[in-house]
């Protein structure tokens, strides 16, 4: 079994970097070749919060219009 090692500075600015960027953190976990809970976790230390986004199943509200339209030649 590995022994667990901490994230370097290097890695928690490119953490910082890439977030401002709006990269995943599982993207992100990915790039550091680390796992994403590691990631996650550290974001959560500092504060961090999983920004709310809307979105849902189904249609999107204007789905008449878009799904519709027919290309005359």
């Amino acid at each position: 079994m590995e022994k667990y090692k901490q994230l370097g500075i290097e890695e928690r600015s490119l953490i910082q970097t890439q977030l401002t960027l709006g990269f995943k953190p599982s993207w992100i976990a990915e790039s550091l070749v680390r796992s994403v809970s590691t990631t996650t976790r550290e974001l959560s230390r500092n504060g961090w919060e999983r920004p709310a986004v809307k979105c849902g199943r189904g249609r999107p509200p204007n789905w008449f219009r878009y799904s519709f339209r027919c290309i005359q030649s």
